[in-house]
Order: C-alpha cells, then sequence, then structure tokens
C-alpha cells in the first residue's frame, strides 16, 4: 500500500506558489482567497510529478480494505484527512461493508465519526441496528450524539424498532428515543414524551418534543406547567411555543421575567 500523503500541506505548497505566479490576475488577496476552491479542483486534476499521478486518483488503485486502513493511519498519525481520499471511499460502494465493520471494531471516536459520515453520505441502512445498540448502551456520549442525528433522518423506518426499546429503558435512553422519534406518530411515543415531560427533568427539551409530535392534548399539561411561578425564562418560551404549535393561546399567561437570570442573559442585561 502507498504511504499517506499530507495533501492539505501539499495544496498549501502549490497554491502559494500559484498565487505568486497569478498575483496579478487578481485584484485583491480576497479575490484570490475567494478562488482557492477553484484552484483546489484545477491542482486535483493536475498530474503531481511528486506523485507521479493526479492527486484525484492517488487512492484509485487501492481496495475497499485499503482505503479504511489509510483513513484510520491517517488518524493516528495526526494526519488531516484529506477529501480526496474521502470521496475516493465514498465512491467505492464496496467499502460500505468495511466502513460498518470498522465502527463495530473501532476504539478511536474520531476514526469512527469519520467512517459514519462517510456511511451517511453513502445513505448506507447497514449501521443502522448498530447505531440503535449505541443509543440504548452505555456508549460514549459523543457517538450517541452522531447516531442520535443519523438515526432521525431514517425514523420512519426504524420506528418500530426504536418503539420495541422504550419499556424498561433508563432515562437517558427513553430521552435520545424521543429526540428521535418525536416527529413521529404512535400512540407509545406519545406516551413516552408525555411521561418525559411530567417528569420535569428537562421542561424546555420535552416541551419542544411536545410541540414537535403535534398532539394537542399535551396542551393542558403544557397550560398547567406555564402558569407555574417556577419556571424560568427559556422554559416560559419553549412551553410558549409548544402550545402555541398545538393551537393553543398563551396570552394571559404572559408575565415580567426582568429579575431572571435566563432572561438577562438571553437580553444582554448585566
Amino acid at each position: 500500500m502507498k504511504k499517506i500523503i499530507d495533501f492539505d500541506k501539499m495544496f498549501e505548497k502549490f497554491i502559494s506558489s500559484w498565487y505568486k505566479d497569478n498575483a496579478k490576475n487578481y485584484k485583491s488577496v480576497e479575490d484570490m482567497e475567494e478562488d482557492a476552491p477553484n484552484v483546489y479542483l484545477k491542482w486535483i486534476e493536475t498530474d503531481n510529478f511528486e506523485l507521479s499521478c493526479k492527486p484525484k486518483d492517488y487512492f484509485k488503485d487501492f481496495t475497499e480494505k485499503e482505503l479504511v486502513s489509510a483513513l484510520r493511519e491517517y488518524v493516528d498519525k495526526k494526519v488531516p484527512v484529506s477529501d480526496i481520499l474521502c470521496d475516493t471511499i465514498v465512491d467505492n460502494a464496496n467499502a460500505e461493508k468495511e466502513l460498518v465493520s470498522a465502527i463495530k471494531q473501532s476504539d478511536n471516536n474520531e476514526f469512527t465519526i469519520l467512517c459514519c459520515n462517510m456511511l451517511n453520505e453513502m445513505q448506507s441502512t447497514l449501521p443502522l441496528d448498530t447505531y440503535i445498540e449505541w443509543i440504548t448502551s452505555d456508549k460514549d456520549s459523543e457517538l450517541k450524539e452522531v447516531a442520535i442525528e443519523i438515526l432521525t433522518e431514517y425514523s420512519s423506518v426504524i420506528k418500530d424498532k426504536l418503539i420495541s426499546k422504550i419499556d424498561g429503558s433508563s432515562l437517558e435512553t427513553k430521552k435520545s428515543l424521543a429526540d428521535i422519534l418525536c416527529r413521529e406518530k404512535d400512540e407509545k411515543i406519545f406516551t413516552l414524551l408525555m411521561e418525559l415531560f411530567k417528569s420535569e427533568e428537562d421542561i424546555s427539551l420535552y416541551a419542544a418534543y411536545l410541540g414537535k409530535y403535534g398532539d394537542k392534548r399535551a396542551t393542558d399539561a403544557l397550560i398547567e406547567k406555564i402558569k407555574s411561578d417556577e419556571i424560568n425564562y427559556v422554559e416560559f418560551l419553549e412551553l410558549k411555543n409548544a402550545i402555541e404549535s398545538l393551537g393553543g393561546d398563551v396570552s394571559e399567561f404572559e408575565r415580567n421575567f426582568e429579575n431572571d437570570s435566563y432572561y438577562k442573559a438571553l437580553k444582554g442585561i448585566k
């Protein structure tokens, strides 16, 4: 396998020379910087003596296994991961299974997230069960966030699988499930959202979930909470947004929050 290349450093060297040779063609430094993406596209399509090929073709002969191994080597050696490598992997349909295998075995979050992002760009559904395992386990919170973001895009496809995970789950897992499912319709989802809202663990977040779900049956509970003198300004705003999105009216509950720390922070008052 070929050695890994710091393409960023190579391009910086190229574009520095390019600017010197072509400065007369630009009216300002800003114009030159604005043209950098076009210069990059020309560079990757130009034969490179050091590489013995065009930069865009450097990884062309790598197997899918070698491509994913190269990605891990970039991360381990802290060399900037090139778009050239990422694009080559995404364009290789056979790399999908290698990426899925990699995220299951990886012990490096940066590498794992790069693989997840590429799988998502490939519109792969192969890792969805793995992501579900992550959000329902003690997996690292950073990876859970990535999993939630991707699973949300496929919420209608995996709805039943996620619903089956609700009963017996921890509060943290239920929160993740609600985040993904709050736009899907099912009585079990509504029950989950109401349970979380009544827990008062995170009033703002759970009010927002109920607003997204869009069931008017939640209105009474939301109104009861917005009446409370115990809520802060941020909670009031989220409750208001949720109630109004369900067709309710909160005008009679408007009040002064000038002494509220959240109000002061949002309004820039010291």
